[in-house]
């Protein structure tokens, strides 16, 4: 079995969780080593796919970008 790259677990996490926020940048870090995940969500657009970058703010102030796949 080969080992997947850092984006392609990205994309399989954005098509299982199509319509919904897939992940967050802390936990893209976390589950797939990436440091720099817009970078990836570049290359992943420029292969034709709509993904959708969310970013929210907590009561603590602090902020939170989420990415999820677009039909």
């Amino acid at each position: 079995m080969t080992k997947l790259s850092a984006k392609e677990k990205m994309l399989n996490a954005l098509r299982k969780n199509k319509g919904r926020d897939a992940f967050t940048t802390r936990q893209a870090k976390t589950r797939f080593g990436i440091e720099s995940i817009r970078q990836r969500i570049h290359e992943l657009r420029n292969d034709g796919l709509r993904i959708r970058t969310t970013t929210k703010v907590r009561s603590d102030g602090s902020k939170v970008t989420a990415y999820r796949l677009v039909a």
